[in-house]
């Protein structure tokens, strides 16, 4: 969270005027609807991203069931990657990495099917 400097009234907080609200309260509410509305907006990134992929009711049971684990380390990677260059290469390298690795699974599923049929995907 950043530093900011704020001048606290002296008094209770409930003492003060109708028409004039703590600061800090403001920064409190500030805070609040800008870290909704990240979440919000992480939800409907990540739910595109799937519907493109995996379509509408499978999107919606891969979001469904990532843990709280899953959903602090994809947030921890984010971080790390915005806040250095080498910290964006490590994770983007991470990335390339299990992309090509997913793709190599596929295609050894695709071959391994073609040879206990005994003929390709693209002969049918």
């Amino acid at each position: 969270m950043s530093k900011r400097e704020v001048e606290i009234p002296e008094g209770d907080p409930a003492e003060a005027p109708a028409g004039k609200p703590v600061p800090i309260t403001s920064l409190v509410m500030a805070d609040i609807a800008m870290i909704l509305g990240n979440r919000v907006l992480q939800n409907v990134v990540e739910r595109s991203f799937l519907d493109r992929r995996e379509g509408g009711d499978a999107a919606h049971e891969v979001a469904e069931s990532r843990s709280t684990v899953k959903t602090r380390a994809s947030g921890a990677a984010a971080k790390i990657a915005t806040l250095s260059v080498p910290g964006a290469l490590i994770v983007g390298g991470g990335l390339l990495a299990k992309t090509l690795y997913d793709r190599g699974g596929r295609r050894k599923k695709a071959r391994h099917a073609e040879d206990r049929t005994g003929k390709s995907e693209s002969e049918e």
